[in-house]
């Protein structure tokens, strides 16, 4: 029984044998199963994928929204900004212009020379008495005359 048992052994694993076969038939339907179940896996992961997509698609529509309006607000608020800074530079420019007036008033005052004047009014004017200007028709534009 020991001679015939490897002898059964070599048979079945000889290419055209039926037992042969009969393995290789269990072996694809078993590959046959598990590629079958291996596409069912992925059916569901893919039906899965395609209904947390639809569910996440609203959300990616707000969050696009609010990407919009922050991005508005952004250019407003750099708009905003430069404003400032432009009214900055003439607060700063009114600052030291201001500031070189009460220093210059500042000198002025401490030399003594602040509200006084360097001319002065001894009498009041007088109209003349005759004319001292040209008559009105002497100051006309002369033409030339032809000879």
């Amino acid at each position: 029984m020991g001679a015939s048992g490897a002898t059964t052994e070599v048979l079945a694993q000889a290419p055209g044998s039926a037992s042969s076969r009969l393995a290789r038939l269990e072996a694809t339907t078993t590959d046959v199963d598990q590629r079958a179940t291996e596409g069912r896996s992925i059916d569901r992961e893919m039906a899965r994928a395609t209904s947390q997509f639809d569910s996440d698609q609203p959300q990616a529509q707000a969050i696009e929204k609010q990407l919009q309006v922050l991005t508005s607000t952004g250019n407003a608020v750099a708009a905003q900004q430069t404003g400032l800074h432009a009214m900055e530079r003439q607060s700063s420019a009114a600052s030291h212009l201001l500031q070189n007036f009460l220093r210059r008033r500042q000198d002025a005052s401490e030399r003594g020379q602040l509200g006084q004047a360097d001319a002065r009014v001894f009498t009041l004017a007088t109209p003349p008495e005759r004319a001292s200007s040209l008559h009105p028709i002497f100051l006309l534009p002369v033409r030339e005359i032809p000879t």
